[in-house]
């Protein structure tokens, strides 16, 4: 609706998990370059956490980007609530092996079997779980046996265990001890702090201008300070939220014919968000501006 209005050639807040958009804050970087160590130095169990909207899934999008440039077999399980049949399935289907039978030592024969596979060429295998808080003690336990699968000196399957901070308190448990010792590296998310979060926007929106300008300003897009301010302590620095405002505060500057994101934009924004706005004041000046 108001990219042409403001010179861009795509929504710089949709909150798909796109890694195009990846801002690279000081502890998402240092996180997804734990992660690239320790799958690339196999070093077998690695956990993200952190809580929701904080990027979880965009950082795990850009970390298998950068596995697959770097030529590791990746598979991504993104259904974790799947019997073990289906999960160890749905791990065979990604890496690309086909078989006919669902029987659980089936399918782990044919994974070991790829497995040694890939290492003998010199290759090397990662499996990403997203919402791994999900999983199940069984499905946790039969992962663990997962990463039983090694030779005297390598593993062969490195895995990334990805979920909300509750994955840690679930792995603390007395009958989930073995696995959480194999746990070689830990990283977590946090919501950005006001500087990362002004940084952030202007990253996106430096994105997707049709002519690029040096650094993060958008000269189609002004953001007053006090504006900055108000969004922060909406949004606490979640980047899910600040999309999904950001994405509303430039459909209602557009509707009032401004390229100057003032305090009360982002006020109203936010009230409409919340339902506590009339929605009929923003469709009428959304229509009034199409004429």
């Amino acid at each position: 609706m108001y990219l042409d209005y403001y010179r861009m050639h795509e929504e710089p807040f949709n909150v798909t998990p796109n890694p195009k958009f990846l801002y690279l804050s000081a502890q998402h970087e240092a996180a997804l370059e734990s992660l690239c160590y320790g799958v690339m130095y196999r070093k077998g169990f690695l956990v993200l956490t952190g809580e929701v909207g904080t990027g979880k899934s965009t950082l795990c999008r850009a970390l298998i980007n950068r596995l697959e440039a770097e030529a590791v077999d990746v598979a991504f399980l993104f259904n974790p609530t799947l019997s073990v049949r289906g999960i160890l399935k749905s791990i065979n289907e990604d890496f690309g092996n086909s078989i006919g039978s669902s029987e659980k030592e089936d399918q782990l024969e044919v994974l070991n079997g790829f497995l040694i596979d890939r290492l003998n060429k010199g290759k090397n295998a990662t499996l990403v779980i997203d919402e791994a808080q999900n999983l199940t003690t069984r499905a946790l336990e039969m992962i663990r046996l997962l990463s039983n699968l090694e030779t005297d000196q390598k593993k062969l399957l490195q895995i990334v265990l990805v979920g909300q901070p509750e994955l840690n308190a679930y792995l603390k448990q007395k009958r989930l001890r073995q696995l959480a010792q194999r746990v070689s590296i830990r990283c977590e998310l946090r919501p950005l702090v006001y500087e990362e979060a002004q940084s952030y926007i202007l990253h996106r929106l430096s994105l997707v201008q049709k002519q690029k300008n040096i650094g993060f300003q958008n000269p189609s897009i002004q953001f007053h300070n006090n504006a900055f301010h108000k969004l922060y302590a909406y949004t606490r620095g979640y980047p899910r939220v600040i999309n999904i405002l950001c994405d509303r505060i430039l459909t209602e500057a557009y509707a009032c014919r401004t390229r100057i994101i003032s305090k009360d934009i982002v006020c109203q924004a936010w009230k409409d968000i919340q339902g506590t706005q009339d929605r009929k004041s923003l469709w009428t000046k959304l229509f009034s501006r199409r004429e």
